[in-house]
């Protein structure tokens, strides 16, 4: 995984270990706005959980599986965006992002990750990328439908959101297929697209 420039106002960075301090300040900081959609950030209490992460994600395995990592905006660190999957046997990818509340409206997000889509289809012979969130998390469900994504159906019993309350949430799921760029269109190339349904948790094709 490389350093991503998205525009002059927009680049990605790789995590490593030395982002600890900012990585953890700027999780202080937005720990109320994330921890209802995501774990880790409800689970991730002191520096030391940020290092753990942030060891196990810099490794090499880790680092040659993903596109993206940190988004900066104006230098300032504002979110996370990324893709898992790449050099999967099945050419699948899921799509995840996190953004700074006051860094919401500015259009980071798409920007960042239309770039990441980009890659992972012209570059890393990715067919089929997905996006995962909570079914009451509106914000996350525009974004991926602005990114083009079509919605396939729940996966029940998916995410288990607070440690100590047992809360299971299902989970929607969208897709967007193909093995050439956004805009494919105007290369006059077509996107393959794939049908597929989500049953319990499983993922099965339809021809």
């Amino acid at each position: 995984m490389r350093d991503i420039k998205v525009d002059d106002e927009i680049f990605l960075r790789p995590v490593n270990v030395d982002d600890e301090e900012t990585y953890f300040k700027w999780l202080e900081a937005n720990r109320g706005h994330l921890a209802r959609w995501l774990p880790f950030a409800a689970t991730a209490q002191s520096r030391d959980d940020v290092k753990a992460w942030l060891e196990q994600r810099s490794s090499d395995e880790e680092t040659a599986s993903r596109i993206g990592g940190l988004v900066f905006y104006r230098d300032e660190l504002v979110g996370t965006a990324n893709l898992k999957g790449v050099g999967s046997p099945d050419k699948a990818g899921e799509l995840g992002y996190a953004l700074s509340e006051g860094s919401q409206g500015k259009g980071i997000i798409i920007r960042a990750c239309r770039t990441i889509i980009d890659i992972a289809f012209a570059e890393k012979e990715i067919h089929r990328v997905m996006v995962r969130g909570s079914r009451e998390n509106h914000r996350s469900r525009a974004i991926a439908e602005r990114l083009g994504f079509t919605f396939e159906g729940f996966q029940r019993e998916a995410a288990y959101l607070q440690a100590n309350i047992r809360i299971w949430l299902s989970t929607p799921c969208w897709r967007r297929s193909g093995k050439t760029p956004r805009n494919a269109a105007n290369l006059g190339l077509g996107m393959r697209l794939r049908l597929y349904l989500h049953v319990s948790g499983a993922c099965v094709r339809r021809w």
